[in-house]
C-alpha cells in the first residue's frame, strides 16, 4: 500500500508539505519545508507497511533505529544528508517517514532522456569524469559500512549550484521495509536494486558486497555512453555486457569497465580505491575518520574491544538472507580489504548549501518590451565559434551547460514561483530550446493574448504577480506547442536564414519533387497547430522560426519516404489502391510517372476532411489544395506528376487513394 499526502499537510508536527515529487517502487515521496519557515528545503520519503505483531514490532524499530543512527554519521558533501524519521500508526498500518535533506539538480535520467532528444549521448571525457567523481563518493560510503545497493541514472543527481554528482535514495531503508514485506508474505521474496543496473546476485539471491556498487556504477555510465538502455548491452543468455559495437575505449578505460561488470564476483574490483588508482595511477589521501572519532588510533581500539564493524552493525547492509554470522563475516571482510589498501581514497571537497535560488533579476531585465521582440531572422549574421585548441580540457561537468544565459529566478519571488520558473527552465533545456528564442516567441505568444501588455515590462512586484503567472502559462503552452518537433529541429530555433530554406529546395529537388510540395506540406502542419497565424506574414517572426523546424522535419520525413511513396503502373490500363493513415495537419506525397496522352484518374475515399494538390512536371497545378477529393483527364506532359493528400481534420484519418490509369 502507498499512503498519500496532501500539499500543505504537516508531518511529525515539524514538516510543512510543498509538493508531490513522485510515486516510487515502495512509496510517495514529498517536497517539504520545516515549520517555523527556513530556506531549507527536506525529501521526505513515505513507507506504508502492515503494522507487525508484537515479537516483529521491537526487532523492527531497532533495524531502523541502526539504520538512521548510521546514517546520520555521514557526511559528505555528495551525499544527500540523512536527517530525521518518525512513524505514525493507524489502525492497520504502521507510516514510516524518512527526512533527507533536498538537493537541487537534475537526474542522470532526465539528463539522458535530454541528451537522446538531441540524437548524442554522453562524452567519454564526461563519462571518465563522472567516474572519477563518484569513486571517492563510494569509497566512502563503504568506508563507513554502508552501501548503497540502489544506484541508477535516477538516484545520481547532479547538483545545480556546482555541478558535482550527488547520491540520493540509499537503498538500506527500503531493504528493511522489503524484509518486513518478506515476513507477512513468505513466498514472496524482494530484492533492492535497480533492474538493468544491479548485479544478477543482488537482485537474484541478495548478496551485496562493495563491488556491487561498483558494478551498478559502470552499468549507469555505459548507458549513459552508448545511449543505449541496459537490456540491449547486456546479453542475459551469457551474462555479459556487450558494449563494444557502440563505442570504443582506450585499453585502460576497456580493463576498467570489463573488470568493474565481470559476471562472477570474484572477478571485479572488491573496493572503489582500486578502481581509483587504476584509473589515476596514483594514490590519494585518506577519507577523514567518522565524526565523533579522533583518529584511526580509536578506531583500532574499537575493535579491539569488540565493536563490530561498521558493515556489521547496519541491518541493511548485507543481505536479508544471511544469518548474524554472515553479517559480522562479510562486514570483517569489507574492513580486511579496505585495510590493504595503503592510503585510502580520499573524497571530493564541495561546498553543499542546498539551494540554488540565486541572481539579481528575472522578470523586469529578461523580458524585452515588444519593440524589442521582432527581429529579421533573415538578415542575422551567424557566428562561427572558434575552434577548441588542441589541448583543452573541460572545467566542471555541467549538466546543463553552465553558458546558458537564463538568469535563476529572483530570490524575492515567493517559493513557488521560483520553483515553476525552474520548472519552465528545465523543460526548456530538456528540449534544447535556445533561450533568447524562447523568450521572444514567449513574448509573442503573451502579446498576442494580451495586448493591453504592449509597451510595459513585467516587474517582480506583488501588483505584477498575476501577469507573471500569466507570462508563465504561456510559456508552459509554448513549449507543449514545440515538443511534437524533432530534437534537431528544436535546436535550430532562432537560427533559420533564407539560406537554409535555400539548401532544403536543393534537396527536395534530389527527390524530384518540386519546392512548393515541400512548403505546402509545411503550411498543412503549422497552420494546424497555429491557425491564428492565417494569412499573417510571420516569416520573420519568432513563430516563423517554428515554420522553419517544422519544414526541416517534413524534409527529413520526405528524405526517409515516410512521407513519399512512388507509384509504379504498367504501360497499359492499369489501377491500383493506395491505403494508409495521416494524423491531424499531416500529409502523404505520391510521385507517378505518366507519359503524354495518358488519361489520369484520381480518388481519395476518407470520412474525414482532406484536400488534394496535383502538379505536373512543368510546376503547373492542375488542382491545388481542393476540398475535390476526385479527378480525371488527359494529361499533355511526359513526366513525373505529384500528388498530394493533406489532412484538415482534427481526428487521424484513414484514407484509400485510387489511382488509374488508362493508355489510348
Amino acid at each position: 500500500m502507498i499512503s498519500g499526502v496532501d500539499t500543505g499537510e504537516i508531518l511529525g508536527e515539524r514538516y510543512r508539505v510543498l509538493q508531490g515529487l513522485g510515486k516510487g517502487r515502495w512509496g510517495m515521496t514529498y517536497l517539504a519545508e520545516e515549520i517555523p519557515v527556513s530556506k531549507d528545503r527536506y525529501v521526505i520519503q513515505v513507507f506504508t507497511f502492515p503494522i507487525p505483531s508484537p515479537e516483529q514490532k521491537s526487532d523492527l524499530q531497532h533495524q531502523i533505529t541502526q539504520e538512521a543512527e548510521l546514517l546520520k554519521n555521514l557526511d559528505h558533501p555528495q551525499i544527500a544528508r540523512f536527517r530525521d524519521w518518525f512513524i505514525s500508526e493507524t489502525a492497520d498500518y504502521w507510516v514510516l517517514y524518512w527526512v533527507s535533506d533536498y538537493v537541487s539538480g537534475q537526474s542522470l535520467r532526465l539528463l539522458q532522456q535530454g541528451r537522446w532528444v538531441q540524437q548524442r549521448g554522453f562524452e567519454k571525457r564526461e563519462i571518465v569524469q563522472l567516474l572519477s567523481q563518484l569513486l571517492p563518493v563510494l569509497h566512502y560510503l563503504h568506508y563507513h559500512g554502508v552501501i548503497h545497493r540502489n544506484l541508477s541514472p535516477n538516484h545520481i543527481l547532479i547538483r545545480q549550484q556546482d555541478s558535482l554528482p550527488v547520491l540520493v535514495d540509499l537503498g538500506g531503508i527500503q531493504q528493511i521495509i522489503a524484509n518486513q514485506l518478506n515476513l507477512n508474505q513468505p513466498r514472496s521474496v524482494v530484492m533492492v536494486g535497480q533492474v538493468g543496473y544491479a548485479p544478477p546476485e543482488q537482485l537474484q539471491k541478495g548478496i551485496i558486497f562493495t563491488y556491487s556498487d561498483l558494478y551498478a556504477l559502470a552499468a549507469v555510465l555505459l548507458v549513459l555512453l552508448t545511449g543505449q538502455p541496459p537490456e540491449v548491452l547486456l546479453n542475459r543468455e551469457t551474462g555479459n555486457w556487450e558494449w563494444q559495437q557502440f563505442t570504443r575505449f582506450t585499453p585502460k578505460l576497456q580493463g576498467i569497465f570489463t573488470k568493474m561488470l565481470a559476471k562472477r564476483p570474484g572477478d571485479r574490483f572488491q573496493n572503489a580505491y582500486d578502481v581509483m588508482q587504476m584509473l589515476q595511477d596514483q594514490p590519494t589521501p585518506p577519507p577523514p575518520p567518522r565524526r565523533g572519532e579522533q583518529g584511526e588510533g580509536k578506531g583500532e581500539k574499537s575493535q579491539k574491544e569488540g565493536e563490530k564493524s561498521p558493515t556489521a552493525r547496519s541491518s541493511a547492509s548485507l543481505s536479508p538472507r544471511q544469518n548474524s554470522k554472515s553479517l559480522k563475516r562479510s562486514g570483517m571482510r569489507l574492513l580486511t580489504v579496505l585495510s590493504q589498501s595503503v592510503l585510502v581514497l580520499g573524497f571530493v571537497l564541495a561546498a553543499g548549501a542546498v539551494g540554488w535560488w540565486v541572481g539579481d533579476y528575472w522578470l523586469t531585465h529578461q523580458i524585452a518590451s515588444d519593440s524589442d521582440v521582432l527581429t529579421d531572422w533573415d538578415d542575422v549574421p551567424v557566428v562561427t565559434p572558434e575552434p577548441l585548441e588542441e589541448n583543452w580540457t573541460p572545467e566542471n561537468l555541467s549538466f546543463p551547460l553552465t553558458d546558458d544565459p537564463e538568469p535563476d529566478p529572483d530570490e524575492s519571488l515567493p517559493l513557488l514561483e521560483q520553483e515553476r520558473k525552474l520548472g519552465i527552465r528545465q523543460r526548456r533545456l530538456n528540449l534544447t530550446i535556445d533561450y533568447e528564442f524562447f523568450q521572444q516567441l514567449v513574448q509573442q505568444q503573451f502579446l498576442a493574448q494580451y495586448p493591453e501588455r504592449r509597451g510595459r515590462r513585467l516587474s517582480n512586484s506583488a501588483e505584477d504577480m498575476i501577469w507573471r503567472d500569466r507570462w508563465d502559462e504561456t510559456a508552459t503552452q509554448v513549449l507543449d506547442q514545440l515538443g511534437f518537433l524533432s530534437g534537431e529541429a528544436r535546436r535550430g530555433l532562432g537560427s533559420y536564414r533564407r539560406r537554409d530554406r535555400e539548401r532544403w529546395e536543393t534537396e527536395v529537388q534530389r527527390l524530384d519533387l518540386s519546392p512548393r510540395v515541400l512548403y505546402e506540406l509545411t503550411d498543412r502542419a503549422f497552420l494546424q497547430r497555429f491557425p491564428e497565424q492565417k494569412d499573417r506574414q510571420f516569416l520573420n517572426e519568432p513563430i516563423g522560426q517554428v515554420w522553419n523546424a517544422i519544414a526541416l522535419d517534413t524534409l527529413r520525413a520526405l528524405r526517409s519516404g515516410s512521407a513519399l511513396q512512388r507509384v509504379s503502373l504498367g504501360t497499359q490500363e492499369n489501377n491500383t489502391q493506395l491505403d494508409g493513415e495521416l494524423n491531424p495537419g499531416q500529409g502523404q506525397v505520391f510521385l507517378l510517372r505518366l507519359e503524354e496522352n495518358q488519361r489520369l484518374s484520381i480518388n481519395a475515399l476518407t470520412n474525414r476532411a482532406v484536400s488534394l494538390s496535383l502538379y505536373a512536371p512543368n510546376g503547373q497545378a492542375l488542382l491545388s489544395g481542393s476540398d475535390e477529393r476526385a479527378w480525371s483527364d488527359t494529361v499533355r506532359r511526359t513526366g513525373l506528376y505529384e500528388i498530394v493528400l493533406l489532412s484538415r481534420s482534427a481526428q487521424p484519418l484513414n484514407y484509400r487513394l485510387s489511382i488509374k490509369v488508362e493508355t489510348p
